[in-house]
């Protein structure tokens, strides 16, 4: 605590050092108001300036101790009248500058409805992993060559009493920032090896796909997690592949390749989400303990009329072979890219062209009609 109370000290002393500031006060355990005048500007030198005084690392005794920042800016009276409505939306748009990694965020009429969003999806999403809101939907991996269904990614929705339906998109960032994220995945994950056990498999071969965010990468939560699983069924390594982005990786690479290796221990399968979106290579991929990637769809959509895009397909699934990797092909829409995908050796298959993301119960009757038609 002594050591802390002089970093905030010498920060103090920093910022009422800074030309243009007027005033400077402490409004929270680690957080400053400062009075500019004149007004700062988005490209004014005083953001610079501000920035470089900041980025110098505290010096504490004999130690120095490197702080992270994150700024906003709201004018009056332009964004309000009074010091309460200001310092409200000061902390929306640090908020919005933490969330974006960047030093400043300038407030912007309309931030206050768009947090007040966030905070009640966060609200509501709380309840509805204790709830029945939530539902998985399954979207077929196919079979490239055979064209069967051999298994499915599980896609987490929501459909909130409250808000109605709310994408994926919009509540997925927001569940990792809060933390909530892990929550999530656990049910995802018992909620797949409930899906699993209810289906009737064929010869060992499906195999269901859920997503890991790079909180959950990181986060002692996901050992425990699987640890859990294989309790509730102790081959569920056999059916169960773990999806994480080339992203989630480069966040922490130490830490993400050790869960990975603590994963393949025990069975589990990981696939590469996303591929080509990231910053990985294939040479790269030969150090990571994975089984799978997947190619993205910015690659695979354009295929049938991109020679460029059929070159980059053609090299990565060739390349991935040799390091004994499986290929999946996302967003086939067409049979003309099928059939490149075909002719070019992939192994799996997802799109439109095929399916899009389906109810449980209708894929079951996917699987029982195909076991039919045999």
């Amino acid at each position: 605590q002594k050591v802390g109370d002089q970093v905030l000290a010498q920060i103090a002393q920093r910022l009422s050092e800074q030309s243009g500031i007027e005033f400077v006060a402490r409004v929270g355990g680690d957080e400053f108001a400062l009075l500019y005048s004149p007004l700062l500007t988005e490209d004014s030198s005083q953001v610079n300036e501000l920035s470089r005084q900041l980025a110098a690392p505290v010096k504490v005794g004999e130690s120095d101790y490197p702080i992270a920042f994150n700024c906003a800016a709201v004018v009056f009276p332009e964004h309000g009248d009074g010091f309460d409505t200001l310092l409200r939306r000061a902390q929306v748009a640090v908020q919005r500058a933490k969330s974006e990694h960047a030093f400043v965020s300038f407030y912007r009429h309309g931030m206050d409805e768009q947090h007040l969003r966030q905070l009640t999806i966060l609200e509501q999403l709380q309840q509805a992993c204790d709830g029945n809101e939530l539902k998985l939907l399954l979207q077929p991996k196919i079979d490239c060559q055979t064209g069967k269904t051999i298994g499915a990614e599980a896609l987490l929705r929501w459909h909130s009493q409250v808000l109605g339906f709310v994408g994926p998109d919009e509540f997925i960032p927001l569940a990792e920032q809060s933390g909530l994220i892990k929550q999530l995945t656990r049910w995802v994950c018992e909620t797949a090896v409930e899906i699993i056990q209810s289906l009737t498999l064929r010869d060992g071969a499906f195999s269901l796909s859920v997503n890991l965010s790079a909180v959950d990468l990181l986060s002692d939560e996901i050992l425990r997690l699987f640890d859990d699983l294989k309790q509730l069924q102790s081959d569920i390594h056999q059916y169960l592949i773990l999806e994480v982005t080339e992203s989630a990786i480069v966040t922490d690479p130490e830490a993400a390749i050790s869960r990975l290796n603590w994963l393949r221990e025990r069975g589990f399968r990981v696939s590469i989400d996303d591929y080509g979106t990231g910053y990985s290579s294939l040479a790269q991929m030969r150090n990571l303990p994975v089984n799978e990637l997947k190619i993205d769809r910015a690659f695979v959509q354009p295929l049938a009329n991109s020679v460029v895009d059929q070159s980059i397909v053609r090299s990565t699934i060739q390349l991935a072979h040799e390091l004994n990797l499986s290929v999946v092909a996302e967003g086939v829409e067409d049979e003309s890219s099928w059939r490149l995908l075909q002719q070019q050796g992939c192994d799996v298959l997802q799109g439109f062209y095929f399916s899009k993301p389906i109810a449980v119960a209708e894929f079951k009757q996917r699987l029982e009609d195909e076991a039919n038609e045999n």
